[in-house]
């Protein structure tokens, strides 16, 4: 079933469209109505639809515009344009623009009905035509070698030294400055690796500077580059970039694979050698995803602080490694079966091996707890009880008992953290819209730039807390400074707009009118004589 988004600013055109059509019956479920293209492109960024159904001649932003702003964040959306103009400067312009097909109102139900049976074909063609298994496999053999193809997965095991010795003749882009790596999952799906890394090519083909590999169950997408002037400037933007192309390909696989992708994302490393490293903090950051289910994109550097990540690099021993996850983002299930691996797994385990488990393990939870400003001394009444067993000897099952304990504690404070983190972070997003909202030029982009986050994270973390988004706060916000802008009569209407943020007076009546259920005029008569 394809999601379809009508645009078309004659209500009785929508009501016809809606109405009449069988949609279901045709594949489709139509997913939300606009009346311009201003409002289109904030539904879009809401629901992702598959399919676009717009007129060209809108108030406020037409069809072309629309399309043309589509195109820059949602390239794989069909779109197909209804319109009573038969110009040809509108259909060449389509064209230009990708434009699926172009349609002449009025349009009768059996035309419209077999409009979207080509529709369908044309969705159902390009999801075919990637997941051909032929195509695949000859695209695949082209595009990656065996040989390639092994000497990366060293790399990303941690050892690097087969492609340091042979960078040349396997093409790799050893010498870089940055380095960058995604880690694709598409949980519950039959889509396979290949198939996906076949997408992940398609959308890497214009740009140089990555390359993809398929590593341990994952598709791996690393991005590199070479400082060229300011460093710390282009290791912002070197993020920046890297992470609006991942969430194009995210969309490009969830498109095709009919199921939402999630991607973990790696803070910059700064040497080949350090692959392992990177992929390491991808799949740490798509462990956050029952955080932020809704998230999409999981960058590490907005979950985590620099001190927390390297306190979790301190460990190379796989048992403490998951037990340190697993406080961090598991619950008390999950960590006592961590400990109790660590503990417990071993019959044979004697005193002294017990008690040096035991200092090994204080350790790496002590250096996560400093990560989050917690000193695990001072956890209640957990620390007592573990500072007790360190100078004792005690048996395997006695320490577990005693380290699950603090282990839940820890989990707790850290719990606890990350809900007062999030509620500070929305509190400075609500203030700088409060600061900003008069700026017709603040939006979601500049808002993230401020606070040095992802826009999906960023998203993600507002509609959670604040259970709208970004940009209907935004606009809320505006319209609340307009109704008391409105009570100075003084005031022209356009004027109000221009105070609040709107570039288009008509768009801020039309705005305000969806938002109160009364125009400007009409809201400054109900305030009665002044």
């Amino acid at each position: 079933m394809y999601s379809i988004l009508l645009v078309d600013d004659e209500i009785y055109s929508r009501q016809i469209i809606r109405t009449s059509i069988d949609w279901e019956g045709s594949g489709f479920t139509v997913i939300g109505e606009a009346e311009n293209g201003l409002e289109a492109l904030e539904l879009i960024q809401e629901k992702n639809p598959d399919v676009v159904i717009t007129d060209i001649k809108m108030p406020y932003m037409d069809g072309i515009g629309l399309i043309q702003e589509l195109r820059k964040t949602h390239p794989t959306t069909t779109v197909i344009i209804l319109s009573g103009y038969d110009e040809f400067t509108f259909a060449q312009k389509a064209i230009q623009l990708d434009v699926a097909h172009y349609a002449l109102k009025p349009l009768c139900k059996d035309d419209f009905v077999e409009l979207l049976a080509k529709i369908k074909t044309h969705l159902d063609d390009k999801i075919e035509g990637i997941t051909h298994r032929k195509m695949l496999e000859t695209a695949y053999r082209d595009a990656v070698s065996s040989l390639r193809q092994q000497v990366l997965e060293e790399v990303f095991a941690g050892h690097p030294e087969k492609a340091l010795a042979k960078s040349e003749t396997y093409d790799l882009p050893l010498g870089q400055d940055f380095y960058l790596t995604a880690i694709a999952e598409l949980p519950g799906t039959e889509f396979g690796l290949e198939t996906a890394n076949r997408v992940i090519e398609n959308c890497l083909e214009e740009i140089p500077s990555a390359f993809t590999a398929m590593i341990g169950g994952y598709n791996v997408i690393t991005f590199y580059r070479t400082v060229k002037k300011d460093r710390s400037v282009e290791e912002s933007l070197f993020v920046k970039e890297s992470l609006n192309r991942i969430n194009e390909i995210r969309k490009y696989l969830t498109f095709y694979a009919k199921a939402e992708c999630s991607v973990g994302v790696s803070r910059p490393v700064y040497g080949f050698a350090d692959l392992a490293e990177s992929r390491r903090q991808a799949i740490t950051a798509l462990n956050y995803r029952p955080y932020f289910p809704h998230c999409g994109v999981f960058y590490l550097g907005d979950l985590e602080s620099e001190k927390l990540t390297a306190a979790s690099t301190q460990t190379t021993d796989d048992g403490i490694e998951r037990l340190l996850s697993e406080v961090k983002l598991g619950d008390h299930e999950t960590i006592d079966e961590a400990v109790n691996r660590i503990f417990c797994g071993n019959a044979k385990i004697d005193p002294a091996q017990t008690q040096a488990e035991l200092f090994k393990t204080i350790t790496a939870l002590a250096s996560l707890a400093f990560g989050y400003d917690i000193d695990v001394t001072r956890i209640g009444e957990a620390w007592p009880p573990v500072a007790s067993a360190l100078s004792s000897v005690g048996t395997a099952q006695s320490v577990a008992e005693i380290l699950r304990g603090l282990c839940r504690s820890l989990h707790g404070e850290i719990e606890a953290r990350r809900k007062t983190s999030g509620k500070k972070f929305v509190e400075e997003a609500k203030r700088q819209i409060e600061i900003n909202y008069g700026d017709p030029r603040f939006s979601l982009d500049s808002i993230c730039g401020t606070l040095g986050v992802s826009e999906s994270y960023f998203s993600s973390t507002f509609k959670k807390e604040c259970g709208v988004a970004f940009v209907k706060a935004l606009t809320a916000t505006r319209i609340d400074h307009a109704k008391a802008l409105l009570e100075n009569l003084s005031l022209k209407t356009y004027e109000i707009a221009e105070q609040v943020g709107f570039t288009d007076a008509n768009y801020f009546s039309f705005s305000f009118k969806k938002t109160t259920g009364l125009s400007p005029q009409a809201y400054r008569k109900s305030l009665g004589p002044q």
